[in-house]
């Protein structure tokens, strides 16, 4: 089931991306890009380079090969976790304030990505603790929220460059 949700939701969130990349739909909300601050703009890229080894070798491998994962794929997606978590921890403190109010545009990607991904991160923490005796629902709750928060951060990604790309045309 989760095979054919993940390829489901990857190329709807594809589709979604190369509509909003061509120019089909209009770049609209909040920017922090936009400010041209080149250290933002390196976390937000740790932070996609975390999740894009973490969604290749976790996703990915659920996809292609079936569960579990493990040997180097799980150490490489062990590895990709602390860009990840940290890149995450840091746009949610400088760019929360940006996304509290106005229209849902980019805000609702902005924070699917940011609560799918704390429940990402909080639920396989959880499993390294004898406090829950039922791994495997953890497990399955990282899986699924893992695979919200790729969705969630491939649209918020194509908003946030389809507007700086725009900003930049206006001269903005």
């Amino acid at each position: 089931m989760f095979r054919v949700v993940a390829i489901i939701a990857i190329l709807l969130a594809a589709a979604i991306v190369f509509f909003r990349l061509s120019g089909g739909a209009a770049a609209t909300g909040p920017s922090p890009l936009r400010q041209g601050r080149r250290w933002q703009q390196l976390i937000w890229l740790m932070m996609l380079i975390g999740a894009a080894v973490g969604a290749l070798t976790g996703i990915g491998t659920l996809i292609f090969f079936g569960p579990p994962i493990g040997g180097w794929t799980l150490i490489l997606h062990c590895l990709a976790a602390p860009l990840f978590a940290i890149g995450i921890a840091v746009i949610a403190l400088l760019w929360a304030g940006s996304y509290m109010r106005g229209n849902c545009a980019g805000c609702c990607s902005f924070w699917g990505m940011l609560i799918s991904g704390m429940i990402a991160m909080f639920s396989i923490a959880f499993t390294m603790t004898p406090l829950f005796a039922n791994q495997h629902f953890l497990i399955s709750v990282h899986r699924w929220s893992s695979l919200a928060m790729v969705f969630f951060m491939a649209l918020h990604a194509a908003r946030v460059f389809a507007a700086s790309r725009a900003a930049q045309r206006t001269g903005a």
